[in-house]
């Protein structure tokens, strides 16, 4: 068994520009397109038994775990994006609640234009899994904050995740 990293790859330029609705409401974040955003999937492809959209499609004997990431078109140099929720509908039983997990590490980050002249930091980095509980159909709605050019929130948003195991 294993885990399946499922990333949004968001068009935040498009969204801030053009996204009618933009929530600055945690609680209720602007419901999010296929327009502005899509899956993109890790791994093992054989695992995937269908993707298409914001629909996924995997098999129960091959994948255990789901885990979520949430990133801009261009890896969150332009307009920053983080999962911060992961929702899930009433009444569906597929996946347990997001764990989501925290922890500071030494890391390095580039100090000039050579990426290879860097400088040692500490950097908190996030992961988060959910397990696959039972076979079905169900939808979760991925939450997500971005971030404008000066680093200050500019929406709150949801993105629907339509999950089938087989």
């Amino acid at each position: 068994m294993s885990n399946l990293q499922i990333n949004i790859v968001v068009e935040t330029s498009l969204l801030l520009e053009e996204h009618p609705n933009v929530s600055m409401d945690i609680d209720n974040p602007a419901p999010l397109s296929n327009h502005y955003a899509c899956l993109v999937i890790t791994g093992e492809k054989e695992k995937i038994k269908g993707l298409k959209k914001n629909k996924l499609s995997v098999e129960r004997t091959s994948v255990d775990e789901l885990s979520f990431n949430v990133v801009s078109v261009s890896g969150n140099f332009d307009n920053p994006v983080v999962l911060y929720d992961f929702t899930v509908d009433e009444g569906n039983d597929i996946l347990e609640p997001l764990s989501i997990f925290s922890t500071e590490i030494d890391t390095i980050v580039p100090e000039r234009f050579n990426p290879l002249e860097t400088a040692a930091v500490k950097r908190v980095f996030s992961t988060n899994k959910c397990t696959i509980l039972t076979s079905g159909k169900g939808s979760f709605g991925v939450r997500f904050a971005v971030f404008d050019d000066d680093l200050a929130i500019a929406g709150y948003f949801e993105f629907p995740v339509l999950l089938s195991v087989k």
